[in-house]
């Protein structure tokens, strides 16, 4: 089997395995109170409003790594110090924002209703993300954040470096 030189450094990326479970744990408690949050009050019983966070959640992870795979971090920081409202004119947030209402597909509602679920939904995720951060102690800056997400921050932006260097080998000139 063919080994990729890349993946020590990934995984190291991602080795932080206390500070990730610190992550997940927090993620729960914030799936188990969005029942209560929003979900009630949007007219959900608990297994929709448990589908519609894990189907929100997924697709704000993947927006997420385009932040931190893209350079953008920045706008992350701002995120996950400052919440929601921080950024909801980015690009990013609309993607996130759409992306969302995208998979409410089960739901019977009309987009508007969706979209604006999807609006409480994020805003709900990230307002928690944004407390367990504050609670969590660590600094404010890129290296803090990197840390409450269980990432090492050197070698993410070593990677990033590579793969922009990469990519820059078969641009037009």
């Amino acid at each position: 089997m063919h080994k990729c030189f890349m993946w020590p450094i990934i995984r190291s990326i991602f080795a932080n395995k206390q500070t990730k479970q610190m992550l997940q744990e927090v993620l729960a408690e914030l799936k188990t109170g969005f029942h209560g949050a929003i979900g009630q009050a949007e007219g959900l019983n608990a297994d929709q409003s448990e589908v519609i966070f894990d189907t929100t959640l997924q697709g704000v992870t993947e927006q997420i790594k385009g932040l931190l795979f893209s350079g953008r971090m920045g706008e992350l920081q701002q995120l996950i110090t400052q919440g929601a409202d921080a950024v909801r004119d980015s690009e990013h947030y609309k993607k996130m924002m759409a992306s969302a209402a995208q998979t409410y597909y089960g739901l019977d509602w009309d987009t508007a209703r969706k979209e604006a679920l999807a609006e409480k939904t994020i805003t709900y995720t990230f307002n928690g993300l944004k407390d367990a951060f504050e609670k969590s102690g660590n600094s404010k800056d890129v290296k803090g954040i990197m840390e409450f997400a269980g990432l090492n921050s050197g070698l993410l932006g070593a990677l990033g470096g590579m793969l922009g260097g990469m990519g820059n080998l078969f641009k037009k000139k």
